[in-house]
């Protein structure tokens, strides 16, 4: 919870960008699966802060197939 608060913060202190960066570098130091659906939320909410394209930086293994498209 800590780390998602960390988030919120620095989003709310006028920082997206290291907000994007600091959640991707959790995501691929902890080699936390992101499910597809996950990942657009994502996305679209890195777009509505003008900061998609940290979201790049993924580790596309760590984006998987929702269980219900399976």
């Amino acid at each position: 919870m800590g780390a998602l608060t960390s988030v919120r913060d620095l989003v709310a202190n006028g920082e997206p960008d290291m907000a994007i960066d600091y959640l991707v570098n959790t995501v691929n130091a902890f080699q936390l699966a992101l499910q597809r659906t996950e990942y657009e939320r994502l996305l679209s909410v890195a777009a509505e802060l003008d900061c998609a394209h940290s979201l790049t930086d993924v580790n596309p293994r760590l984006i998987v197939t929702d269980p219900d498209e399976t």
